[in-house]
C-alpha cells in the first residue's frame, strides 16, 4: 500500500497542527498536523535530511510559526508529538529501488558541489556555445527592473505561489509550436547566440513569476540567475521535448531547443567560423554527451510520468530551490501544499510515489548541472 498521509483529512476550523500550532488539515503519519508540516516531515525522512539547531529561542520554540522555524527543532517536534516514519518507511520498503536511489541521488548531488571551483566555470566551459553572460545581461536586466508582472495586484494576486509560476510557464510557452515544428540540425554561432539570448529572457520572465525570486534584491537576482538559468532552460526544454514528441523524444533523440525549432541529435552539425576543426568536433561531441545524458536521466522518466503544467512548474521550482540550498522550507511548504490542493481537486489521493519520481528527476538534473559547472562535458576523452 502506497503512502497516503492525506487520505483521512477532515476540513475543520477546530483542527490544530500539533507541530506548529497553526490550523491543521487532518491526521498525517499518526498525528493531526497541517499539510506543510506533513510535507516537511516526509522530506526529512525520505531524503534523510539532517539539520543543525539554530540555538535561537524565538525560532526554536515552534509557537504558531513555520516560516522562520529552526528546521532541526521542527523535525524533533514532529517526532515528539508522535509522527511516525513507519508509513514512509513502509512505502520505501515496497518501492525500495526508487526510494534508495532518490536517497543516494540527494547525497551524491551534494558531493558534486565540492568539485566546482568558481561560479564562472559555467560560462567559460559550457557546452556548444562560449557566449559570456555579459552579452545577454542587458536583456535579463530589463526584465528584472520592470518588476513585471505585478504579483501583489491584479489577476496574479489571487493565485498561490505554484499557480503564479504555472502562469509564467504558460506565458513563455504561448508561442510554442507542438505540431509542424521545424527541424534544423545545422547550428552556427549566430543561431546559438540568438537562441541563448531569447531563452535567457524567457527564463528571466519565468523566474519573475516566482514569489521567492521576486523577494530578492537586484544583485541577488543577478547572482542566482547567473548560477542556474541555463540549467532551468534545459530542464524546461527537455520537458517540452517530451510533451511534443512523447516517447520518440527518447527513442529518436529529438529535442525542442526553442519555440519553433527542434533538432535530431544524430544529425546535428556545428559550424563555428574562426574555430579549428578539432575545437568544433570537441564542442559537438561534448554537446551530444550532455544531451544524451539529459535524455536518459531526465527525458526518459518524464516520458513515463507525462507531467501536467502544474507538475512541471513544481518540478522546475524544486530544482531551483535545491540549487539555491538555502533555508527555503517555507516556500517548499507552500508549493507542496499547492500541489496537494491540485491533486485533491483532481481526485488523486495516493500521489506520494509520483512526487518521489518527480524528485528523482530533480536530483538527476542537479547532478547534470554540477557536472556542467565542473566542466565534465568538455573533457576531451
Amino acid at each position: 500500500m502506497a503512502i497516503c498521509s492525506q487520505n483521512l483529512e477532515v476540513s475543520s476550523p477546530e483542527l490544530i497542527c500539533q507541530v506548529c500550532g497553526l490550523p491543521g488539515h487532518g491526521p498525517h503519519f499518526g498525528v493531526v498536523t497541517c499539510r506543510p508540516c506533513a510535507a516537511f516531515f516526509r522530506r526529512c525522512v525520505v531524503l534523510d535530511l539532517k539539520y543543525n539547531c539554530l540555538m535561537n529561542k524565538s525560532k526554536c520554540v515552534l509557537d504558531k510559526i513555520r516560516r522562520t522555524a529552526c528546521r532541526d527543532c521542527r523535525f524533533k517536534k514532529c517526532v515528539k508529538v508522535g509522527m511516525t516514519a513507519n508509513n514512509v518507511q513502509h512505502y520505501r520498503d515496497i518501492h525500495s529501488a526508487d526510494s534508495l536511489e532518490i536517497h543516494d541521488d540527494f547525497h551524491k548531488t551534494l558531493s558534486r558541489k565540492s568539485s566546482v571551483t568558481t561560479e564562472n566555470q559555467l560560462y567559460r566551459k559550457s557546452i556548444l556555445c562560449d557566449i559570456n553572460f555579459d552579452s545577454i545581461q542587458d536583456e535579463v536586466l530589463k526584465v528584472f527592473q520592470s518588476n513585471m508582472p505585478p504579483l501583489e495586484s491584479g489577476f496574479l494576486a489571487s493565485l498561490s505561489p505554484l499557480q503564479k509560476f504555472t502562469e509564467g510557464l504558460h506565458l513563455i510557452r504561448i508561442t510554442q509550436r507542438t505540431t509542424a515544428i521545424q527541424f534544423k540540425n545545422r547550428f552556427h554561432k549566430g543561431i546559438a547566440t540568438h537562441n541563448w539570448k531569447r531563452q535567457a529572457r524567457n527564463i528571466a520572465v519565468l523566474m519573475m513569476h516566482s514569489v521567492a525570486f521576486r523577494n530578492l534584491n537586484l544583485e541577488e537576482k543577478k547572482q542566482k540567475f547567473r548560477m542556474y538559468w541555463k540549467s532551468v532552460y534545459r530542464l524546461e526544454r527537455i520537458q517540452m521535448s517530451v510533451e511534443t514528441f512523447g516517447e520518440e523524444c527518447v527513442r529518436k533523440k529529438l529535442l525542442v531547443v526553442s519555440n519553433d525549432r527542434a533538432i535530431q541529435l544524430s544529425r546535428l552539425s556545428l559550424v563555428f567560423d574562426g574555430n579549428t576543426e578539432n575545437t568544433v568536433e570537441l564542442a559537438l561531441r561534448s554537446y551530444k554527451t550532455h544531451a544524451e545524458r539529459c535524455i536518459e536521466d531526465v527525458a526518459k522518466p518524464l516520458s513515463q510520468l507525462k507531467l501536467s503544467f502544474k507538475e512541471t512548474a513544481f518540478l522546475i521550482l524544486n530544482f531551483v530551490m535545491q540549487i539555491e540550498s538555502e533555508n527555503n522550507e517555507d516556500f517548499l511548504d507552500d508549493i507542496s501544499n499547492d500541489l496537494h490542493e491540485y491533486y485533491h481537486k483532481k481526485g488523486i489521493v495516493c500521489y506520494a510515489e509520483r512526487i518521489l519520481k518527480i524528485m528523482k528527476i530533480v536530483f538527476a538534473m542537479i547532478r547534470i548541472h554540477y557536472d556542467d559547472l565542473s566542466g565534465s562535458f568538455m573533457k576531451n576523452k
